[in-house]
């Protein structure tokens, strides 16, 4: 079984939708990164039903290019040999690869690639 693990937490996934590549030292914590994510929104940013669906749009419209921002991050550890799990981090992106590749193809939105 593989996990789509965030580091500090799942925001910093969605943090990558708005301000596109990042690694950003100050994203020690959740809370950090939540902050970050409603900074960048411009918005409230929580995970409560009403605020979550009044955000959902931004981050759906992205997610695309998200997936190419959470690569290079994985490189970019990769190549400073950061120490595991690096943080920031996630590997979100490549839960909803699959879930792209395994969509028929006419509702793909991404080529069918090996992840990074």
């Amino acid at each position: 079984m593989t996990l789509a693990h965030s580091t500090p937490c799942f925001e910093f996934w969605l943090l990558l939708h708005l301000v596109g590549f990042t690694t950003r030292a100050d994203l020690v914590d959740g809370e950090a990164a939540k902050s970050a994510v409603k900074h960048a929104l411009g918005r409230d940013y929580s995970t409560n039903e009403k605020t979550a669906k009044a955000a959902i749009a931004t981050f759906l419209a992205k997610w695309p290019e998200s997936v190419g921002h959470a690569e290079q991050v994985r490189r970019h550890h990769r190549d400073a040999a950061t120490p595991q799990p690096a943080n920031p981090s996630t590997a979100v992106d490549r839960l909803v690869r699959a879930m792209n590749d395994s969509a028929p193809g006419r509702l793909r939105k991404l080529q069918s690639l090996r992840c990074a």
